[in-house]
């Protein structure tokens, strides 16, 4: 019956709005107050039935809006009556929106109560779906009536809610770079297997020379120190860039992160772990090359060695020839008076009188390195180094051969007692 009512009032309203249209201020201001009885009743209906209030205030609206109309001068005369309609009706319009904005903003409220227990829960996902619904409703409610978030019953939810909203965040911000570290994490395991098998094992080329030396078939001495060379360059390459990969695998990111399941999960360590298996295969792969090459360097090396001490014993034993050759022919043809003065001049201490240079070994030429050896070593009666032995060298033992080669060499002539024959 109410609706009737109220329709009736619109009717008459707009029926004296034509009547007036060119009425002075005062009949303009009698349709105003029906305007403010339409106000009135939506102020009253806000609380029964919001929908019908939504309604009457709407009329109202549309009474204020014919009247600007048919003077645009009416609302801003200054007229205190006129001022105090619009301000009383401009108050219902904003309880009703705020009533109607009130529901939305409580159902944010318990979109949010929802995520919070969620979020207790340890479920990330469901409180983040959660806050976006409180979100929702947050936005459709401040569309209403931004003074909504004024109400104090609602100051409090919303409170709540943005503290909830900012724990949310940190703990999605938290997972995120978790998320981005594990990324790192699988893109550097998977870098350095794909590094790892990149190496390239060359195949032993130089096994038939090997073999041919290990069951004594003779062989060039040239293809030897070639084929010694390769290996050698094949071991080096192979270990810098093992040594490389497995200094690299040592350097993976994110190594406290990964001793902690409860933040990465036992699904990535599997798969972790499954990837570092595979490293550790590859690895393992160049290390086998490394030793197969090296064990054939060693062959050939021994046979080079063996060669070099068959040639230096033999130049060894012809020089010996030669000298005692030359010190016999030397003495038979010296004087009485010769030989005594050559007696007398024998020295208590030895005087060396042969003395070979070192060779600088290929394989330190090669690297342009230097160094030293410190060797002891006997002095025989004849004058011949005897059982030589290294002290120290540097670096390594990579002049060792060279040095122990040129000693054995040097020859020295000991001083004996008078009227005996050195």
């Amino acid at each position: 019956m109410q609706k009737v009512v109220s329709a009736c009032l619109v009717i008459i309203g707009l029926a004296v709005l034509n009547v007036a249209h060119a009425a002075p201020a005062a009949k303009l201001a009698e349709v105003l107050q029906l305007g403010y009885a339409e106000c009135k009743s939506a102020h009253v209906l806000r609380r029964k039935d919001l929908p019908l209030a939504k309604q009457t205030h709407a009329r109202y609206l549309a009474i204020k809006e014919q009247l600007a109309g048919l003077d645009g001068s009416f609302f801003a005369s200054g007229d205190a009556d006129v001022a105090r309609v619009v301000a009383y009706c401009d108050t219902v319009g904003r309880d009703i929106a705020r009533s109607e904005a009130l529901p939305l903003i409580q159902r944010g409220v318990d979109a949010c109560g929802l995520a919070a227990s969620a979020l207790q829960g340890g479920d990330l996902e469901a409180a983040r779906k959660g806050l976006a619904q409180y979100d929702e409703f947050r936005e459709q409610a401040v569309a209403l009536a931004p003074a909504v978030l004024e109400v104090y019953s609602v100051m409090a939810g919303v409170r709540r809610c943005e503290r909830v909203a900012t724990e949310i965040e940190t703990l999605f911000q938290q997972e995120q770079d978790v998320a981005a570290q594990l990324d790192e994490v699988t893109g550097y395991l998977d870098g350095v297997l794909a590094a790892c098998e990149a190496i390239e094992i060359p195949a032993n080329e130089k096994a038939v020379v090997v073999a041919e030396v290990e069951v004594e078939v003779e062989v060039e001495a040239e293809d030897i120190v070639v084929s010694a060379a390769a290996l050698e360059n094949t071991v080096n390459s192979l270990q810098e860039q093992l040594a490389e990969s497995q200094r690299t695998l040592a350097e993976t990111p994110g190594e406290e992160l990964l001793a902690d399941e409860s933040m990465v999960g036992s699904d990535f360590l599997v798969a972790t772990a499954a990837t570092r298996e595979v490293i550790a295969a590859c690895h393992a792969d160049v290390v086998a090359a490394i030793e197969d090459s090296s064990n054939s360097l060693a062959v050939l090396n021994a046979e080079q060695e063996k060669r070099e001490a068959v040639q230096a014993e033999a130049g060894k034993v012809a020089a010996e020839v030669a000298a005692r050759e030359a010190e016999q022919l030397a003495r038979e043809q010296e004087t009485p008076e010769e030989r005594r003065e050559r007696l007398e001049n024998n020295a208590v201490s030895y005087s060396l009188v042969k003395r070979v240079a070192p060779e600088f070994p290929s394989r330190a030429l090669r690297a342009q390195k230097d160094g030293y050896v410190l060797v002891e070593y006997t002095i025989g009666v004849d004058g011949s180094v005897i059982d030589p032995i290294i002290i120290e060298s540097k670096p390594g033992k990579i002049f060792n051969k060279a040095a122990l080669k040129a000693i054995t060499q040097w020859e020295y002539e000991a001083g004996f007692p008078e009227n005996t024959e050195p």
